[in-house]
C-alpha cells in the first residue's frame, strides 16, 4: 500500500570524517522505512501485512490455528555507501513494543531468534508467507531470549551482515527476524518504522572506512538515491557542489515530467503520481536512474 508523502518521516543521515572514516545513522520512518511481517497461519498465510505497526517472530494460534510469524525489514540508504566501504562497525538497535499484543513472549520456552541476511527482492506491500524471499545463514546474528516483556535490543552487532550487504548488493536486500524455535507460545516483538513513535524505530548506525581520499560524497556526480524503486517519493544524494543545481525527470519517451532544484545534499522528490518505470533525472551533465514502482 502506498504512504502519503505528507507523512512525517524521520531520517537521519549524519557523517563526520576523521581522515577516511565516517559515521552514519539511519533511522527512516514512515515513508522511507520498508518493513513487514507474514504469517503461516491458514487464513493469512497469503495476506500481506505490510503497514504493521510492529515487527515480530512468533509461534501461536491464532483463531485456533497455529502458526508462524517472521518479519522483513531493509535499509535501503545502504544503497548510498561507497561499494568499497569496509564496516568498522554496524550496530542495529530494535526496540519493544508499546502494546502488550506484541509484547516479547517466553510462555512455552526460550524466544531467542536470529536476523539473517535476506538475498531475493520483495515488496512490503505484497510480500506474504507464500511468496517470503529467501534468506542466507551465512553470518546470521543470534538474538537472546528476551528478559522482560518489554526489552529494548539495543546495539546489536550486526558488522559481518552488513559488510555482505556492502559486497553482495545484488542478492542483499534486507533483514529476516525469525525465532530460533518455531513452535508456540513464544515471541520477539518490536516496533516498525510505521509506528507513530518515530524515537522506536528501527535504527542502524554504520562506522566504515575506504580508500583514502574518497568518501561518499564525492565531488563530481549525483551520488544516488533511496528507496529505488519506490512507488511513492525517494531522497536523491548529492554532494555539496550540486547543491542549487536545477534537473529535469525525463521519462522513457524523453519527455520532462518534473523539474526542481537540488536543494539539499539530501533532496526529497514526490513521484507518487508517476506511471511506472524507469526515469532518468538530469543535473548539470550528470544522469541518475530512478525506477518507480
Amino acid at each position: 500500500m502506498k504512504k502519503s508523502p505528507f507523512v512525517l518521516f524521520a531520517l537521519i543521515l549524519t557523517a563526520s570524517f576523521s581522515q577516511a572514516q565516517t559515521t552514519v545513522t539511519f533511522q527512516p520512518g514512515g515513508v522511507l522505512g520498508k518493513d513487514a511481517v507474514i504469517q503461516s497461519e491458514p487464513n493469512n498465510d497469503d495476506t500481506n501485512f505490510g503497514t504493521s505497526d510492529h515487527i515480530e517472530a512468533a509461534a501461536w494460534t491464532y483463531s485456533g490455528n497455529s502458526g508462524v510469524v517472521r518479519s522483513f525489514f531493509e535499509f535501503g540508504e545502504l544503497a548510498t555507501l561507497p561499494a568499497n566501504a569496509t564496516i568498522l562497525s554496524a550496530s542495529l538497535s530494535l526496540y519493544a513494543m508499546d502494546q502488550p499484543a506484541w509484547q516479547h513472549s517466553a510462555l512455552s520456552g526460550s524466544n531467542d531468534g536470529w536476523l539473517e541476511r535476506v538475498t531475493s527482492s520483495w515488496d512490503e506491500s505484497t510480500v506474504t508467507w507464500n511468496n517470503q524471499p529467501a534468506s542466507t545463514t551465512q553470518n546470521r546474528v543470534p538474538l537472546a531470549a528476551s528478559t522482560s516483556a518489554t526489552q529494548n535490543y539495543l546495539n546489536i552487532d550486526v558488522t559481518d551482515l552488513v559488510q555482505d550487504m556492502i559486497d553482495f548488493p545484488s542478492s542483499s536486500h534486507g533483514f529476516i527476524l525469525k525465532l530460533n524455535t518455531e513452535s508456540q507460545y513464544r515471541r520477539l516483538g518490536f516496533a516498525s518504522s510505521d509506528h507513530s513513535d518515530s524515537n522506536l524505530h528501527p535504527k542502524l548506525i554504520i562506522q566504515y572506512t575506504t580508500t583514502a581520499g574518497t568518501n561518499n560524497f564525492e565531488e563530481t556526480s549525483i551520488l544516488s538515491c533511496f528507496p529505488n524503486p519506490s512507488s511513492d517519493m525517494v531522497v536523491v544524494l548529492v554532494s555539496e557542489n550540486f547543491i542549487g543545481e536545477d534537473f529535469e525527470l525525463i521519462d522513457q519517451l524523453g519527455r520532462k515530467v518534473k523539474a526542481g532544484t537540488l536543494y539539499s545534499v539530501k533532496t526529497p522528490l514526490d513521484i507518487q503520481d508517476l506511471n511506472s518505470g524507469v526515469y532518468t533525472l538530469v543535473a548539470a551533465g550528470k544522469t541518475l536512474k530512478i525506477q518507480v514502482k
